[in-house]
């Protein structure tokens, strides 16, 4: 009985409360010192900015020709992969120390290596290699050899 008196009181008060006040009038005067707080807190966020250009996408010969010998449901997957590459790649894959625009990205148990070019804004997909031969090719790979793939891609 009391449970049910309760809830009849409350929703009646609650009832008679709104129509006196809107609900952001309501809140606004409840929570009126945090609201002067909000931008301050706000502050020490983030600013992103969107980049409204979209990365332009280069595939070298040997990658074209290593990924077309992959497993059919692998080249799918990696399509899609490579399909957000064009907006943010950076965020994508994973940066590799050996040179600062170095990123790679994980296919199953194959590895995609890429570079992210952002004065031309264009990405430059340089090869795909089994997880177990990628330190062949990253001993291999130099940024002169790097310089020379993206002038040849052009």
């Amino acid at each position: 009985m009391f449970i049910i008196f309760s809830f009849f009181f409350l929703t009646y008060h609650k009832n008679i409360y709104l129509k006196n006040q809107s609900f952001e009038e309501s809140y606004n005067n409840k929570h009126k010192n945090l609201l002067s707080i909000k931008p301050i807190l706000n502050l020490h966020k983030k600013i992103e900015v969107k980049m409204t250009e979209e990365y332009k996408l280069i595939f070298d010969k040997e990658f074209t020709k290593k990924f077309r010998k992959l497993d059919n449901s692998l080249q799918i997957e990696g399509e899609k992969k490579i399909k957000r590459l064009k907006e943010h790649p950076r965020e994508i894959g994973k940066p590799l120390k050996y040179l600062s625009n170095l990123f790679e990205l994980h296919l199953r148990m194959y590895r995609i290596f890429y570079v992210v070019e952002d004065y031309q804004v264009r990405v430059l997909l340089m090869g795909v290699e089994h997880k177990d031969e990628c330190d062949k090719y990253l001993k291999k790979l130099t940024a002169d050899k790097i310089k020379q793939l993206s002038s040849e891609n052009l």
